[in-house]
């Protein structure tokens, strides 16, 4: 006679690839080298996002806007 036992009720199955996947994860981020290379990231990006911010809304030179495309040259 067959007994169904409550484990094979609850359908808990260990999936194979999520393991390896978990495992691998696990083994970049503990890795020395993982964090410094985001925090690098990181910085490259807001210094990217900071140049483009600048470049729509910094302010432009004041002297090369007052100049007149008619005054004589003066060499």
């Amino acid at each position: 006679m067959f007994t169904l036992h409550a484990k094979h009720i609850e359908g808990h199955e260990h999936v194979e690839h999520l393991h390896n996947f978990g495992m691998w994860i696990s083994r970049i981020v503990h890795d020395e080298r993982f964090w410094p290379a985001v925090v690098a990231i990181v910085l490259l990006g807001i210094f990217i996002g900071l140049v483009i911010w600048a470049g729509f809304y910094g302010q432009a030179n004041p002297e090369l806007l007052k100049t007149s495309p008619f005054v004589p040259y003066t060499y």
